[in-house]
């Protein structure tokens, strides 16, 4: 955000918490000092702290810590507002090649791209807990990536990002009488779909019941049962 013409982040306290526990270098300690001693309080007070004021606008403060404010802000935004990735490794489940083949593809066409490669590197373990590396890409390196792709692989990747994009944006709210008359039907034909598969499962479920108050067998109780009941559910 902006305040004053000066950049500015807001903090919150537990994230201040967490910053300011983590690191036993020297450097941390004078920071850590003017977090407890100026930053949680005005959090305690006001709700908030506002990165840019007091000592911090002159530079003062941050430079007795070794740090510049852009910086600073850096560390604490770390992580904020980041956008939709797919990793090469469900890239390569979804496609069903090799992970170090789709490696080798998106550093092709990073390369090609001018892109820097680290900027998209992640390392991660394998099932061995070795070390490997990785990339994250968003949406339109992704696409990009799978361009060359045969159409169906195309189609699961996708379909994975629509996925994806609307479990951020989360449930669809009908906009419309008839969104909402049609959503209201397809509740219902699933909700009507579930009560006929759990009234077929009834008779089984009682078999069970009388297997366990009786101490016998499920298969010793079903050899008196009529021979249809439950019929869809033997093989």
């Amino acid at each position: 955000m902006q305040r004053a013409g000066k950049d500015a982040v807001l903090v919150s306290e537990s994230g201040l918490y967490k910053l300011v526990m983590r690191s036993d270098k020297p450097v941390a300690k004078p920071f850590q000092d003017w977090v407890t001693r100026d930053v949680l309080p005005a959090i305690r007070k006001d709700g908030m702290y506002v990165l840019g004021e007091e000592k911090v606008a002159t530079g003062g403060a941050a430079s007795r810590f070794g740090f510049s404010t852009t910086t600073i802000t850096g560390i604490l935004t770390d992580g904020l507002d980041q956008p939709l990735t797919m990793s090469s490794r469900e890239i390569a489940e979804l496609t069903g090649k090799r992970h170090d083949n789709v490696v080798r593809d998106i550093e092709n066409m990073l390369t090609a791209l001018g892109e820097d490669l680290l900027r998209f590197e992640e390392m991660f373990r394998d099932s061995y807990g070795r070390a490997q590396r990785g990339y994250l890409l968003p949406k339109d390196l992704t696409l990009t990536l799978v361009s060359g792709y045969s159409v169906p692989l195309r189609h699961k990747i996708v379909t994975r990002w629509q996925s994806l994009e609307q479990a951020e944006r989360g449930p669809v709210v009908p906009q419309s009488l008839p969104e909402a008359l049609r959503l209201a039907a397809d509740l219902a034909e699933k909700n009507a779909a579930l009560a006929i598969e759990n009234q077929k499962l009834a008779p089984l479920a009682k078999v069970g019941d009388v297997a366990v108050s009786h101490k016998r067998s499920v298969v010793e109780i079903g050899r008196k049962l009529p021979p249809n009941l439950g019929a869809p559910y033997t093989s």
